[in-house]
């Protein structure tokens, strides 16, 4: 007999974050977009 866990695993169980973005005025939609694309990369100084 086989037993199974019920327990998630990090291979199966996942998280979510949901942001959402309100208010009067702008910058919404630049918040938005900078969440999805992330920080800016630094440049190196060689």
């Amino acid at each position: 007999m086989t037993d199974i866990s019920t327990e998630p695993t990090p291979e199966t169980s996942r998280k979510g974050l949901i942001l959402i973005n309100t208010g009067p005025g702008k910058g919404k939609t630049t918040a938005a977009l900078g969440t999805v694309s992330g920080p800016p990369e630094t440049a190196s100084a060689s």
